[in-house]
């Protein structure tokens, strides 16, 4: 692939019809992706030293900052080096609960990847892959896919290949030894199981009343629950997690039945998308197919703000407006869930990136890239706003140390590297 322009320089695109790019990454050209202009940047924040700290359009202004600063960190190599790495463990575990066998394996990318339309619903996350193409697990596990499709796919393979293999009634005898022969993070996933069955035997416990009344022993009549007697929902949802019923306290959904349809799909055009600096080279993202999405012209993914918003009474909310932050769809669930989910990958609390044409990075804490990479893609696609991710990620993983304080200052001062070894 060809590098990307240099930062700053503008592209004319007269004429052009979306509909003309092809689907695959390697040959998307540069030309039709158009990067934040750094003049543009230089006058938003002339006019964010102008405003007040709890004005409206003060808040607008750090909500578009903080777009363009996530498109950016889009395509950190440092990143997306990270990102790879977690997408080749998942692909070297699916390898080996396969034993090789191409067969069984295409089987497995098929059940990763998901349907595009199904009676009215829609199975559109941004990066999502195809069930009919092999070809595109193919790419993505091979640690070829930009950061949408890599997460979107550790998503899916967390929810749909290993987890199921931990937990419920298919869960299988060997995963640890599979995960251990991976390169997985064994002792995370064993933390997990943990939460999981103490969870499980609490919500089994009869009210205290009860107990007071017939003298039930508690210790006797209530066994520890196992593995097998966790349900998928239970273990891909996270409710064993003590911070979550908070987070239900701030959000509420737009959905009805639970179930996205096409009036969930975002209303962004990818004009709109490419002027704030989005780039457009994942697998599906030029797709064009009229029932999954608005046009070609929009985005062919859901809009988070369509399904979910923030609680206006709320504690929390009234919190965030008070230190001046953007809100957007509440605490996130689902932030906080992969960033959980893909600590089973990294067996490893420093991340030192490894690229051709950069060299080494200096480690990173892993942590705090995984947080990161997490909210650039929430962010990027308009589902959260980065204190909405970092904040949930902060309450199951305190050690991550997220000040809020410091947030603006890393919004506006837009420096990459500085983001990465948090230097803000």
């Amino acid at each position: 692939m060809m590098p990307p322009p240099a930062l700053g320089k503008e592209y004319i695109v007269p004429n052009f019809q979306f509909s003309q790019i092809q689907h695959r990454v390697d040959v998307i050209p540069y030309e039709f992706r158009i990067p934040s202009a750094v003049c543009q940047q230089n006058e938003m924040k002339a006019r964010l030293k102008e405003t007040g700290k709890d004005s409206y359009e003060r808040v607008e202004l750090l909500k578009e900052m903080e777009e363009r600063l996530c498109h950016r960190l889009c395509r950190h190599w440092i990143v997306l080096d990270y990102l790879h790495s977690l997408i080749r463990t998942a692909g070297r575990y699916i390898d080996l609960r396969c034993r090789n066998d191409s067969q069984q394996i295409t089987a497995v990318y098929a059940t990763v990847a998901g349907h595009v339309s199904d009676g009215g619903h829609v199975d559109c996350m941004a990066g999502r892959i195809r069930k009919e193409v092999p070809e595109d697990a193919e790419w993505v596990f091979a640690g070829k896919g930009n950061l949408r499709d890599t997460l979107s796919t550790l998503w899916r393979f967390h929810s749909s290949v290993l987890l199921p293999d931990v937990v419920g009634p298919t869960a299988r005898e060997d995963w640890e030894a599979l995960a251990t022969a991976a390169g997985m993070n064994v002792a995370a996933i064993r933390w997990y199981l943990i939460k999981l069955c103490t969870w499980k035997a609490e919500q089994s416990l009869p009210p205290s009343p009860l107990k007071e009344e017939e003298g039930i022993d508690e210790e006797s009549s209530i066994s520890l629950p196992t593995a097998r007697d966790i349900s998928l929902e239970e273990a891909s949802t996270g409710k064993c997690l003590e911070s979550f019923p908070f987070q239900q306290e701030t959000r509420r959904s737009l959905l009805e039945g639970g179930c996205y349809n096409l009036d969930s799909m975002s209303d962004q055009t990818k004009a709109s998308f490419l002027a704030l600096g989005g780039q457009l080279d994942g697998l599906l993202d030029n797709l064009s197919c009229e029932q999954q999405s608005k046009g070609i012209d929009y985005l062919p993914w859901i809009c988070g703000a369509k399904v979910a918003t923030y609680q206006r009474d709320s504690r929390w909310v009234q919190q965030v407006k008070t230190l001046g932050l953007p809100l957007l769809t509440g605490v996130s669930h689902s932030g906080a869930r992969l960033f959980l989910f893909n600590k089973f990958l990294m067996n490893s609390s420093i991340y030192v990136a490894q690229d051709a044409n950069h060299g080494s990075s200096q480690g990173i804490d892993v942590a705090w890239l995984n947080a990161i990479a997490i909210t650039t893609y929430l962010v990027h696609i308009r589902a959260h706003t980065m204190h909405e991710v970092l904040a949930a990620i902060d309450l199951i993983h305190p050690s991550l140390h997220y000040q809020s304080h410091s947030l603006s200052r890393m919004i506006v001062e837009e420096d990459l590297e500085k983001v990465l070894s948090r230097d803000c």
